[in-house]
């Protein structure tokens, strides 16, 4: 049986082995966020995920074997403190355990990925990028990227805010079918996976994901949804005084 000595240098060798592999998907999202539009930078970030979903691949054992051994395994192991540098990353293994597939299927949910909801997010980024967003601001017309006329809906001007704010949705609606149809498969992709994978419901998975409870956040959600529309009104109530408006 392998001892926790040995398991922790095995992640020691994870942890290495991750770090230069995000350097890799970070080195590549960065060039694509300055250029999104350059064939090369896409090339390259591409590239990066399909190198990263090769890793996951190759990797996919793991979590699936420390499933399989379970929370008792690890505590009753005779060098257990050994495993103090991971505690956190094995708690996070082991919560995943019950939701987690066979190594091969694991392997085909890495593979399929690349051409799933990463192709989907992809698109999206790549068709908003493109994007352009006409505004008229002190009688001139400007053309201006989606982080520039997005910048203006915090201009200290409340009409430079609207047009701001206006520009932005009249920008976006010749893409719309498209947009919509990549958050529904991407929706879709994490709603299959998810029902595979035995998770109650498809908020589950990121509930998990942020280390709590689906009974915290449903209680989070609850409250919110009960005091929202009474709490809102209010704050807009008190902005509206502060700042002498009679029409906020």
């Amino acid at each position: 049986a392998l001892s926790a000595t040995a398991l922790c240098a095995a992640l020691d060798e994870l942890g290495a082995i991750n770090r230069l592999a995000r350097r890799v998907g970070q080195y590549a999202g960065l060039r694509a966020a300055t250029d999104s539009l350059d064939p090369a930078c896409r090339a390259d970030q591409a590239a990066a995920e399909a190198f990263s979903s090769r890793l996951n691949q190759e990797l996919a054992f793991l979590g699936v074997e420390i499933g399989a051994l379970g929370a008792p395994h690890f505590a009753a192991l005779p060098d257990a403190d050994a495993l103090a540098p991971y505690r956190n990353w094995l708690f996070t293994e082991l919560r995943y355990a019950p939701f987690t597939l066979s190594e091969e299927a694991e392997r085909t949910i890495a593979r399929k990925d690349v051409t799933g909801k990463q192709a989907f997010v992809g698109l999206s980024m790549q068709t908003t990028s493109a994007l352009t967003f006409r505004l008229t601001r002190d009688g001139v017309e400007q053309e201006l990227t989606k982080s520039e006329v997005a910048a203006l809906r915090t201009d200290p001007d409340r009409a430079v805010r609207a047009a701001a704010m206006r520009s932005l949705v009249d920008g976006h609606r010749p893409m719309a079918d498209v947009l919509t149809y990549c958050i529904n498969a991407i929706f879709e992709d994490h709603r299959s996976e998810t029902e595979t994978r035995g998770h109650p419901d498809v908020l589950n998975d990121t509930v998990l994901s942020d280390g709590l409870t689906p009974a915290i956040v449903h209680a989070l959600i609850d409250s919110t949804t009960a005091n929202f529309p009474a709490v809102v009104h209010r704050w807009h109530a008190l902005r509206k005084r502060v700042l002498g408006l009679p029409d906020y």
